[in-house]
């Protein structure tokens, strides 16, 4: 992978580690920057789930409704699991048919 390269992957807007997964490490990270949003410049990475700056009781709400809930795989999302690409794709054209074939491929290997 080039330096300058970027990598992009799928997960919840909860899951400032990364990792996939919405838990325990998640709700550390924000719990160490919580201030009830009296401060700002905050950012994702930090727990500032709704990107407003502020790490507050709003960002524990995201926090606690994704909780225990993992980022889509590329099967579940190719395979339209969750809709996202199935669902924005119309199926009615050829073009479109090449277009999830290809992204399919893509996604899968």
């Amino acid at each position: 992978i080039a330096s300058d390269a970027y990598i992009v992957r799928f997960t919840t807007a909860a899951d400032f580690t990364l990792d996939g997964h919405t838990n325990d490490d998640d709700v550390t990270i924000l719990g160490a920057f919580y201030d009830a949003g009296s401060s700002g410049g905050h950012y994702w990475y930090e727990g500032d789930g709704d990107f407003d700056g502020g790490i507050d009781d709003d960002d524990v709400t995201i926090v606690g409704a994704l909780y225990g809930t993992d980022a889509p795989t590329p099967l579940e999302l190719s395979t339209g699991a969750n809709g996202v690409f199935h669902s924005t794709l119309p199926a009615d054209s050829a073009k479109d048919k090449k277009v999830e074939a290809q992204l399919n491929s893509d996604l899968l290997g």
